[in-house]
């Protein structure tokens, strides 16, 4: 198995400071945050028949995307511009070692015995991208025949 680890600390005068504000949502924020939060938990719901051996990692982003899009909210991964280049797909699928941040394609077909961690993030109304930490929606799938079906004997993963 293969685990990356970043070990790099920049030298503390590089080192952000804790910020020491709190912000304060309206009603109309935090409803909205509500909604996507319970967008999460619904896409992922509905994406649970579709992860089982034999489908790809692209066709769970397709699922997802069709599904979100079709409620009116938008796929917050797709084009986040992250550090190199903007993320190309949906969702996240990290299947076995790869820890976070896996990008679904069409040569990724899942497996019996794998571990998928699948991570949903929807806005709902145009929910400033700023709370999306917040609305983050993950969960992790065993195809292990031995496991049964969903998730079974990684349910205390969930909540690490």
């Amino acid at each position: 198995m293969a685990y990356l680890f970043n070990l790099y600390q920049p030298p503390v005068e590089e080192q952000k400071q804790p910020s020491e504000v709190i912000t304060l949502l309206s009603s109309r924020e935090l409803e909205k945050m509500r909604q996507a939060c319970q967008m999460a938990a619904q896409l992922l719901d509905y994406l649970t028949p579709y992860v089982k051996p034999g489908v790809s990692t692209l066709e769970l982003n397709d699922l997802a995307e069709s599904w979100t899009r079709k409620r009116g909210a938008v796929s917050a991964p797709l084009g986040y511009a992250g550090t190199v280049m903007p993320f190309p797909k949906s969702i996240c699928t990290s299947v076995n070692e790869v820890i976070c941040h896996g990008i679904p394609n069409a040569d990724e077909i899942l497996r019996d015995g794998d571990i998928i961690n699948i991570d949903v993030t929807p806005i709902v109304d145009g929910l400033p991208r700023r709370y999306l930490p917040h609305v983050f929606g993950r969960y992790p799938f065993s195809l292990s025949p031995a496991a049964g079906a969903g998730n079974g004997g990684i349910d205390v993963a969930r909540y690490t």
